[in-house]
């Protein structure tokens, strides 16, 4: 009997859990939710976040608000939410970078396996190489010709150490046998009038920001990071096109909670953002800033994320990256 009524108790306890979860995923959120963006306004994040939290505001009845937080290479804003409760309204639009920066001496980063919960992977996205016009380069090679007549003198703006342009930039001079100067922005929105003007001759920063300079001529585009040519930039091709087979380096943009927040709320916020991506106009509008929608669970996500960690860790160390 004693045996008969344990089953029975701990069936009854189970089958009240699963009430209580699947209750409060229907009743999440009942307040506001913070979406953490940990860089500053204007970049490839914000364009992908902004839509995002309007399509949950809408669905979900309630006001989801991006709040810009950045500095040191995304760590500020990120630690802000590993640090946050794990109730699911603190969210961070999280970037490559979190997966980069545990690997950089000095940098001080969260651990993204450890201390954040994956809900999806919203978009890649490529980088775009780019010159001033009064950059001689017209192809790639021709580029890596004039950094390997002038080591470590030929600059080239990204928005940050421990950025996926970074991690590009460095893969590609290993392959290469070339060394750039490395001049790093906080963010993407102050870097390009510094290469229009000429000041710096290089940037590598994300198709979406990159491309409508490149459509007014005032930048020259060489190639893009990713291992097919970008539907806005369809003319330039890839860093693997230009002599390098298998070069692949894409930013991701993706959603994370910090680690212990319930499984239901993250499933629920993974279902409404996946339907979001669906949605025409927000998918139209993300591919028109060279975004592909991905929306894969939370669990491919964690996965990525575990192997990003491992294959960043590898080029720092490799390329004795540190923060400067």
């Amino acid at each position: 009997m004693n045996t008969c009524f344990r089953r029975l108790a701990a069936l009854a306890g189970a089958v009240a859990f699963a009430a209580a979860s699947a209750a409060l995923a229907q009743t999440y959120p009942t307040k506001p939710v913070t979406i953490i963006v940990p860089w500053p306004p204007g970049g490839p994040s914000d364009i992908a976040a902004r839509p995002l939290a309007k399509g949950l505001s809408e669905e979900l009845k309630q006001s989801f608000v991006t709040d810009n937080r950045g500095g040191a290479g995304g760590n500020i804003g990120t630690a802000i939410v590993t640090k946050a409760a794990p109730d699911g309204y603190t969210l961070v639009m999280g970037a490559n970078s979190m997966t980069i920066n545990p690997a950089i001496p000095g940098m001080r980063a969260p651990d993204p396996v450890r201390e954040l919960a994956p809900v999806t992977k919203l978009v890649t996205i490529p980088d775009v190489i780019a010159v001033a016009p009064s950059v001689e380069a017209r192809t790639l090679q021709e580029l890596l010709a004039l950094a390997r007549r002038s080591p470590r003198k030929l600059a080239y703006a990204n928005r940050g150490i421990g950025t996926t342009s970074h991690m590009a930039a460095e893969l590609l001079a290993q392959r290469a046998g070339v060394e750039f100067l490395h001049i790093p922005y906080n963010g993407a929105g102050s870097v390009f009038k510094d290469v229009i003007t000429g000041e710096i001759p290089i940037v590598i920063s994300s198709t979406g920001t990159t491309a409508p300079f490149v459509r007014s001529g005032q930048l020259r585009a060489l190639a893009v990071t990713a291992s097919r040519r970008s539907a806005a930039l369809p003319d330039v091709p890839t860093v693997a096109e230009s002599g390098f087979p298998g070069f692949e380096v894409n930013s991701w943009y993706g959603v994370l909670a910090p680690a212990g927040t319930p499984p239901e709320i993250v499933g629920r916020l993974h279902d409404e953002l996946v339907r979001i991506l669906a949605l025409p106009d927000v998918a139209e509008l993300l591919v028109r800033q060279g975004m592909a929608p991905v929306g894969n669970t939370p669990e491919q996500f964690a996965a990525e994320i575990s192997a990003d960690v491992e294959r960043w860790a590898r080029l720092v160390r490799e390329g004795r990256i540190r923060a400067e």
